[in-house]
């Protein structure tokens, strides 16, 4: 294996309770996270980040329905260590997933998901001898994207992320940074080697689910209701029902009105966050007051107390000034590039 030489490291040790401080610690991709059921969200993450490679440990204690994106000249590598639901299928544990630019991948995950991500530049892959024509091409099937890992893979692959810690503890230094990737490589190599079938059924009409998520990802500005999917989508409403119950277990209503509720989350913790009435009437919430109850309910405090509230996480290492737009991030990463 070539000696690389990477950039100064950063490791990190953070517990997020807010989706934009999370995604501005990402490196080679970004996600769209909703927060579904009710609770105070706690998002553990631990990351080691070069310049063309990234080993995090993610840890989440709520019901989540995600859409993820790979930047183009990465690609990503995401084992769970619980099971959840992706790009419409049913993935048990202890299953290897190739993430690659050009498809969103949708996922569910449930309370206590764990997971080990590791995202990699195709330069290094293809310098390292690992990344194969086979796995690239974001028109596979997602089912030839998942790769069943043995229990032995697995654990070396959560002991691997373990060793954060140890390095962060030691400062973060070069040189333990350098060996974990070299090590990372190495089981990735292992891993695609692999041949199995994987244990994974299909998510029944989630092809219609993943079509509602669209209209209503397309149409950011225009709130859609339930019934304007349904004409959209030319669907009866308990064929909608049934679609997002299988997909994301979670009513059509539910979804809307969660995903409208995280938004107002987004702009009361923005580095110029909106006035409590402004950002609900922003989302369509006219009744203020409903509008307070269901946003309490959601994640167990006031609106007034979110936006009071100071850095949305709990770090190891100094607070960020607060959550940046998706283009001031993406911004950040060219002129880091």
């Amino acid at each position: 294996m070539p000696d690389w030489q990477p950039p100064v490291s950063e490791i990190t040790s953070f517990e997020f309770r807010d989706f934009d401080s999370f995604r501005d610690h990402l490196h080679g991709w970004d996600t769209d996270p909703v927060q579904l059921d009710a609770g105070p969200l706690r998002l553990r993450w631990d990351h080691l980040r070069l310049e063309d490679f990234g080993l995090a440990r993610l840890q989440v204690n709520r019901r989540i329905a995600d859409t993820s994106a790979v930047e183009p000249g990465f690609l990503g590598f995401s084992l769970g260590l619980e099971p959840m639901r992706w790009c419409g299928l049913e993935v048990p544990a202890g299953s290897l997933l190739v993430l690659s630019p050009g498809r969103d991948q949708r996922s569910t995950l449930r309370p206590g998901f764990r997971s080990v991500e590791i995202t990699a530049s195709e330069k290094l892959l293809h310098e390292a001898g690992i990344l194969a024509d086979a796995i690239h091409p974001p028109a596979l099937p997602p089912e030839r994207c998942v790769v069943p890992l043995g229990p032995g893979l697995v654990g070396a692959f959560e002991e691997l992320a373990r060793r954060l810690h140890h390095s962060a503890g030691n400062g973060g230094s070069p040189s333990g940074a350098t060996a974990v990737r070299h090590r990372a490589l190495h089981l990735l190599r292992s891993a695609l080697q692999v041949r199995g079938i994987p244990g994974i059924r299909p998510v029944p009409r989630f092809d219609l689910a993943s079509a509602a998520l669209r209209l209503v990802e397309d149409n950011g500005g225009d709130r859609l209701s339930v019934q304007e999917l349904v004409q959209a989508l030319g669907v009866t409403r308990r064929a909608l029902e049934y679609a997002f119950s299988s997909a994301l277990e979670v009513s059509p209503a539910k979804y809307l009105r969660a995903r409208r509720l995280n938004q107002v989350r987004r702009d009361l913790h923005a580095r110029a966050p909106l006035s409590v009435t402004d950002a609900a009437l922003c989302q369509g919430f006219r009744h203020l007051g409903r509008f307070s109850g269901q946003y309490r309910r959601l994640f167990c405090e006031l609106p007034s107390q979110t936006r009071r509230s100071e850095s949305p996480q709990m770090a190891a290492t100094s607070a960020d000034a607060g959550p940046l737009s998706r283009k001031q991030r993406k911004d950040r990463r060219a002129s880091s590039a």
